[in-house]
Parts: C-alpha cells; sequence; structure tokens
C-alpha cells in the first residue's frame, strides 16, 4: 500500500484523486469503527454508575459490578466488599480497554485492505478506458498494457495476501455468528418476557452481526468492482486494436480476470449472499 501510495504522487490529478477517495475511506472506516467499539465499551462502566447513582439518590448505597459474572463461593462471598469489589472492577475495566483495542487494531484491518484493492481496480478501470480511446501506436499500446498487467497480478497478489492473513478468522467469524445470533436473540426474548431489558444481550447481538456484516461488505465491494474491471475490459473497444501482440495481452487480462477477485473462506466467498445464508440457516 505505501508503494502504491508512493507512486500516485506522479499520476494525474484524477486518478490520483481516486486513490486518495479510497485512502479515505478506509481512515472513515477505521475513526467509526473506533467510535463504536469506544462506546461499547463505555456502556458497561455508564450503566454501572448510573445505576449506583440511581440507588443512592433512592437512600439506598449499592454496589453494582461493571459486568454482572458468577464467582467461585469464596470470591461470590466478598466481591461487594470494598477492596475485592475495587480489585475486580480494576480488573474487568483492564479487560474492558484491552477489547477495545483489539476490536479497534484487528476487524477494520482487512476491510481497508480490501478497499485499497477496489480502488487499485478502479484505477485500472480508466486505464484500460483511456488507452483504447486515446489512440496511439501500436507498440505504445503494447507497452502501456502489459504494464496493466503486471499491475492486475499485484492486486491478485495483494488479494491472496489479505486472504492468507485472514481466511480462518473469517471462517470461524462465520461459524461464530451462526451459533451465537439465536443463543443472543433467545436471552433477548427471554429478559422481555421478565419484564427486562439487558443491554448486554442486546449489544452483544449488535456486535456479532457487525463482526459478520463488515467483512462480507466489502468483500461484496471488492467482487463488484472485479466484475466491473472485467466489464470494462470487454466493453473498452478491443475490436479496434489490430496489433496481434496487443490483442493477446487483452485476451490475457480477460482470462486473468475470469476467476473472480474475492476473499475466500474454506467453502464460500466472503460476501452478502454468504452473510444472507447464515442468517436464513441460523433462524430458519
Amino acid at each position: 500500500m505505501k508503494k502504491d501510495y508512493e507512486m500516485a504522487k506522479l499520476l494525474p490529478l484524477e486518478e490520483r484523486a481516486l486513490v486518495v477517495k479510497y485512502a479515505k475511506r478506509g481512515v472513515w472506516l477505521v475513526n467509526i469503527w473506533f467510535l463504536i467499539v469506544v462506546l461499547t465499551s463505555l456502556l458497561f462502566l455508564v450503566k454501572s454508575f448510573a445505576l449506583m447513582f440511581y440507588y443512592y439518590a433512592m437512600g439506598e448505597t449499592q454496589l453494582i459490578e461493571f459486568y454482572e459474572l458468577t464467582y467461585p463461593d469464596a470470591i461470590e462471598k466478598v466481591k461487594f466488599h470494598v477492596v475485592p469489589y475495587v480489585l475486580l472492577y480494576a480488573l474487568q475495566c483492564y479487560i474492558d480497554v484491552y477489547n477495545v483495542v483489539m476490536y479497534s487494531g484487528v476487524v477494520p484491518l482487512a476491510p481497508m485492505f480490501i478497499l485499497h484493492a477496489c480502488g487499485q481496480l478502479e484505477l485500472l478501470k480508466i486505464k484500460v478506458k483511456q488507452l483504447i480511446s486515446e489512440g496511439g501506436s501500436d507498440q505504445e499500446k503494447n507497452y502501456n498494457l502489459k504494464i496493466i498487467v503486471k499491475q492486475l497480478q499485484d492486486i491478485y497478489r495483494f488479494v491472496e495476501d489479505i486472504q492468507t492473513g485472514f481466511k480462518l478468522l473469517y471462517e470461524l467469524t462465520l461459524k461464530g455468528t451462526a451459533v451465537m445470533l439465536p443463543i443472543l436473540a433467545y436471552e433477548i426474548l427471554e429478559t422481555f418476557d421478565r419484564g427486562g431489558v439487558d443491554l448486554e444481550f442486546i449489544t452483544l447481538f449488535g456486535a456479532t452481526f457487525i463482526l459478520s456484516y463488515c467483512p462480507c461488505y466489502y468483500g461484496d465491494l471488492l467482487i463488484e468492482k472485479a466484475e466491473s474491471f472485467r466489464t470494462a475490459v470487454y466493453m473498452s473497444g478491443w475490436e479496434g486494436v489490430w496489433d496481434k501482440r496487443a490483442r493477446t495481452t487483452i485476451l490475457v487480462i480477460m482470462t486473468r480476470t475470469f476467476r473472480t477477485v474475492a476473499i475466500r473462506t474454506m467453502f464460500r466467498n466472503l460476501c452478502l449472499d454468504a452473510l444472507t445464508d447464515v442468517i436464513t440457516f441460523t433462524f430458519l
């Protein structure tokens, strides 16, 4: 990515703006995800302090846990004593901060890479259209086509690296979603039946869905951009190119793009259709 950003400084204004556009989308994704994670983690802190303040205002002093847990008997008997309570609360706060750092760093990483790959495919799409429409000698066209082939290979290798790094994670994420969503939905409905609202389960339900939706959405976007590039190559006016070497190179590009660029788990491409199938299987 750093190499592509350095090369982007030498591109024409329109192409450079496209690279910047996708870079900004990656930054926006990281920022909005960080905000979501921080607000979610603060929910437990705010809830415990709000309840303690409420009981205090009602004339009753009561300690509320950061997160309600049942401990072994030795701890359970003393967990609301001041010193054990403070120690347990501090430990849970530490775990909360650890989760914020982990989810902020891991979850948006692959989508950010995927967005960069989408931007590079859009860049190649523009270059293919310009190559045929702007004319030039057969030698120039053949040279520029070879550059496009090399850049396309770089994109495919980049996507393969993303898949290698995140394949197992996303396989487990989709499988975990299929297990977690019905359990959490059951717990939420049971809480409603008892006349209460459990923010923890509602938050976990939303988080579980977003953890699967985010990579599936951007995986779907990558497939869409790859299909768009392949269509652009086919509709570029290659029939007007008479040089045999250039036609052969165009054929190589079209053959290469026949295999869809996508992030694959063990059984499926990572896309919204895969998420839909998971949810359908889970609830139906």
